[in-house]
């Protein structure tokens, strides 16, 4: 899994460089993989929240989801 999780860091961070974002830094005991209904996601999140969703695609590439699933939202409400 943190195989899974890292891989989502070097997506997160191409994502970051390519748009020009101040970089913000996923925690690695914050961030997590959820599996539900059959769908693979990476949640990268640090101590703010959320801050990327990617689904695993069945060949094992990286889709970020434009918006947060309702299953993943649930885990990270206080």
């Amino acid at each position: 899994m943190n195989a899974l999780i890292e891989q989502g860091i070097r997506a997160w961070k191409c994502y970051e460089n390519y748009h020009g974002c101040v970089p913000t830094q996923p925690s690695m005991s914050e961030s997590q993989v959820v599996r539900e209904h059959g769908d693979l996601h990476i949640v990268l999140a640090n101590c703010n929240g959320i801050l990327a969703v990617y689904r695993v695609r069945d060949n094992g590439t990286l889709y970020r989801c434009k918006r947060v699933p309702q299953h993943v939202a649930n885990l990270y409400d206080n």
